[in-house]
Protein backbone atom coordinates (compact mmCIF):
# COMPACT_ATOMS: atom_id res chain seq x y z
CA UNK A 1 0.00 0.00 0.00
CA UNK A 2 2.70 2.56 0.74
CA UNK A 3 5.04 2.02 -2.15
CA UNK A 4 1.41 2.42 -4.25
CA UNK A 5 1.19 5.74 -2.86
CA UNK A 6 4.76 6.57 -3.15
CA UNK A 7 4.68 5.37 -7.01
CA UNK A 8 1.83 7.97 -7.57
CA UNK A 9 3.50 10.86 -5.68
CA UNK A 10 6.31 9.94 -7.75
CA UNK A 11 4.66 10.20 -11.46
CA UNK A 12 2.74 13.50 -9.96
CA UNK A 13 6.01 14.82 -9.01
CA UNK A 14 7.54 14.16 -12.79
CA UNK A 15 4.17 15.38 -14.35
CA UNK A 16 5.19 18.94 -12.28
CA UNK A 17 8.66 18.89 -13.41
CA UNK A 18 7.93 18.25 -16.71
CA UNK A 19 5.31 21.07 -17.01
CA UNK A 20 7.49 23.52 -14.89
CA UNK A 21 10.42 22.70 -17.52
CA UNK A 22 7.73 23.20 -20.86
CA UNK A 23 6.10 26.07 -19.01
CA UNK A 24 9.24 27.81 -18.35
CA UNK A 25 7.74 31.66 -17.88
CA UNK A 26 4.36 30.79 -19.42
CA UNK A 27 2.77 30.35 -16.24
CA UNK A 28 0.91 33.55 -17.20
CA UNK A 29 -0.02 33.33 -20.39
CA UNK A 30 -1.54 29.92 -19.45
CA UNK A 31 -3.98 31.15 -17.13
CA UNK A 32 -4.99 33.20 -19.68
CA UNK A 33 -5.60 30.86 -21.50
CA UNK A 34 -7.68 29.17 -18.86
CA UNK A 35 -9.57 32.65 -18.61
CA UNK A 36 -10.14 32.93 -22.62
CA UNK A 37 -11.42 29.06 -22.94
CA UNK A 38 -13.83 29.74 -19.95
CA UNK A 39 -15.10 33.14 -22.12
CA UNK A 40 -15.18 31.67 -25.15
CA UNK A 41 -17.34 28.83 -23.99
CA UNK A 42 -19.81 30.94 -22.18
CA UNK A 43 -20.35 33.42 -25.32
CA UNK A 44 -20.91 30.31 -27.75
CA UNK A 45 -23.67 29.12 -24.57
CA UNK A 46 -24.85 32.47 -24.81
CA UNK A 47 -25.49 32.79 -28.38
CA UNK A 48 -26.50 29.49 -28.99
CA UNK A 49 -28.72 29.70 -26.04
CA UNK A 50 -30.46 32.72 -27.78
CA UNK A 51 -31.47 31.16 -30.69
CA UNK A 52 -34.19 29.86 -28.72
CA UNK A 53 -36.17 32.97 -28.59
CA UNK A 54 -35.37 34.15 -31.93
CA UNK A 55 -36.80 31.19 -33.02
CA UNK A 56 -39.95 31.77 -30.61
CA UNK A 57 -40.47 35.87 -31.99
CA UNK A 58 -39.97 34.46 -35.81
CA UNK A 59 -42.41 31.33 -35.25
CA UNK A 60 -45.16 32.97 -32.67
CA UNK A 61 -44.28 36.65 -34.01
CA UNK A 62 -44.47 37.86 -30.69
CA UNK A 63 -41.87 39.07 -28.19
CA UNK A 64 -40.41 35.40 -27.10
CA UNK A 65 -42.03 32.29 -26.04
CA UNK A 66 -42.61 30.89 -22.31
CA UNK A 67 -39.27 28.91 -21.71
CA UNK A 68 -36.77 29.85 -18.92
CA UNK A 69 -34.43 31.53 -21.31
CA UNK A 70 -36.93 33.45 -23.27
CA UNK A 71 -38.39 35.21 -20.13
CA UNK A 72 -34.62 35.78 -18.71
CA UNK A 73 -33.67 37.64 -22.12
CA UNK A 74 -37.11 39.38 -21.63
CA UNK A 75 -35.70 40.69 -18.31
CA UNK A 76 -32.56 41.57 -19.84
CA UNK A 77 -34.38 43.55 -22.23
CA UNK A 78 -36.40 45.39 -19.79
CA UNK A 79 -33.42 46.27 -17.60
CA UNK A 80 -31.61 48.06 -21.23
CA UNK A 81 -35.15 49.43 -21.37
CA UNK A 82 -35.65 47.98 -24.93
CA UNK A 83 -38.32 46.63 -26.18
CA UNK A 84 -37.68 42.81 -26.92
CA UNK A 85 -37.37 42.65 -30.59
CA UNK A 86 -35.96 40.46 -33.32
CA UNK A 87 -33.50 42.80 -34.45
CA UNK A 88 -32.01 43.40 -30.82
CA UNK A 89 -31.91 39.40 -30.25
CA UNK A 90 -30.18 38.66 -33.55
CA UNK A 91 -27.74 41.82 -32.21
CA UNK A 92 -27.18 40.04 -29.21
CA UNK A 93 -26.56 36.36 -30.88
CA UNK A 94 -24.14 37.80 -33.26
CA UNK A 95 -22.54 40.40 -30.77
CA UNK A 96 -22.15 36.87 -28.53
CA UNK A 97 -20.35 35.05 -31.42
CA UNK A 98 -18.51 37.50 -32.59
CA UNK A 99 -17.18 37.97 -28.71
CA UNK A 100 -16.81 33.83 -28.99
CA UNK A 101 -14.33 34.37 -32.29
CA UNK A 102 -12.57 36.87 -30.76
CA UNK A 103 -11.17 35.32 -27.97
CA UNK A 104 -10.76 32.11 -29.74
CA UNK A 105 -8.58 34.25 -31.90
CA UNK A 106 -6.69 35.42 -28.98
CA UNK A 107 -6.56 31.75 -27.21
CA UNK A 108 -4.78 30.56 -30.49
CA UNK A 109 -2.07 33.07 -30.75
CA UNK A 110 -1.23 32.74 -27.21
CA UNK A 111 -1.32 29.25 -27.83
CA UNK A 112 1.18 29.45 -30.43
CA UNK A 113 3.54 31.91 -29.09
CA UNK A 114 3.79 29.48 -25.77
CA UNK A 115 4.64 26.37 -28.29
CA UNK A 116 7.02 28.68 -30.31
CA UNK A 117 9.26 29.75 -27.38
CA UNK A 118 9.15 26.15 -25.84
CA UNK A 119 10.23 24.76 -29.11
CA UNK A 120 12.85 27.69 -29.64
CA UNK A 121 14.22 27.27 -26.47
CA UNK A 122 14.39 23.67 -26.92
CA UNK A 123 16.46 24.29 -29.99
CA UNK A 124 18.96 26.22 -28.41
CA UNK A 125 19.28 24.43 -25.93
CA UNK A 126 20.27 21.21 -28.10
CA UNK A 127 22.40 23.43 -30.50
CA UNK A 128 24.30 24.36 -27.67
CA UNK A 129 25.00 20.98 -25.93
CA UNK A 130 25.79 20.05 -29.29
CA UNK A 131 28.06 22.28 -30.18
CA UNK A 132 29.66 21.95 -26.56
CA UNK A 133 30.00 18.23 -26.71
CA UNK A 134 32.89 16.54 -26.19
CA UNK A 135 34.67 14.99 -29.70
CA UNK A 136 35.15 11.59 -28.19
CA UNK A 137 31.64 11.72 -27.25
CA UNK A 138 30.52 12.50 -30.62
CA UNK A 139 32.93 9.76 -32.07
CA UNK A 140 30.59 7.46 -30.14
CA UNK A 141 27.27 8.69 -31.48
CA UNK A 142 25.88 6.81 -34.30
CA UNK A 143 24.48 8.97 -36.80
CA UNK A 144 21.84 7.50 -39.43
CA UNK A 145 21.23 4.50 -38.18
Amino acid sequence: MIHYHSMIFGKVATIINFLKRILEGNWLRVFILVILGFFSGLFESLGITIVIPFLSIIINKNSGGNDAISRYLKLFFDFLHIEMRLKWVLVIMVFAFILKALSFMLFSYIGTKITYGSEHRMRVKIFKKTVNATWPFLLKQKIGH
